[in-house]
């Protein structure tokens, strides 16, 4: 569970990131099970081949929904500077850029402190 508060309203919100159920498996009493298929399953050749198919092969987009996952994650097409054809891979859609001078305008209070993040 992962939680922020919203700038606008302060209010606490509570989200699901993708790739917590894999996460909250690496971590749990299943690894102390099987530490050597947790050594392999968390080695960097694996992560590599993960970090690929999940965030950088192309299938992938079409695997997951380009639109439904953007939609699930809470991503709002209107604040990208690229439209939504150019996100074939989920690395674009994480770092992509956004329209922060018209969406998320920083506060003019010097004394606020602000930790852009998506």
């Amino acid at each position: 569970m992962h939680q922020y508060v919203e700038r606008a309203n302060y209010q606490v919100i509570t989200e699901e990131l993708f790739g917590d159920r894999i996460i909250n498996f690496l971590y749990s009493t299943a690894r102390e099970k099987a530490p050597y298929l947790f050594r392999l399953a968390t080695g960097s050749r694996i992560s590599s081949l993960l970090g690929y198919w999940n965030f950088d092969l192309p299938l992938s987009r079409e695997l997951l929904g380009n639109r439904k996952f953007l939609s699930r994650n809470g991503v709002n097409s209107k604040e990208c500077l690229e439209p939504i054809e150019h996100f074939t891979t989920a690395r674009k859609i994480f770092e992509r850029k956004i329209r922060y001078q018209h969406c998320r305008p920083m506060p003019i209070d010097e004394t606020t402190v602000v930790s852009p993040a998506d």
